[in-house]
């Protein structure tokens, strides 16, 4: 699947802050990176999305993930 044929998420970007700083990646970005990384970036509170300049509840964020893996 093309990166321009991906089901839509709740999201456009990423912010991740860890061990190598602030980074703000696409969605693609986000889910290349290793499930136990993202889960603890979340899980600590170092992941925070957003759609345009709004920040995105983490929750809905996630649930757009889920939705698009799944028609995916």
């Amino acid at each position: 699947m093309m990166a321009n044929d991906a089901p839509p998420t709740a999201f456009d970007r990423v912010v991740v802050e860890d061990e190598r700083g602030r980074r703000e990646l696409r969605p693609d970005e986000f889910l290349a990176l290793p499930l136990s990384h993202r889960i603890r970036c979340v899980l600590e509170r170092r992941a925070s999305f957003y759609l345009g300049r709004d920040e995105i509840d983490r929750r809905d964020a996630l649930d757009s993930l889920r939705r698009a893996r799944v028609v995916g």
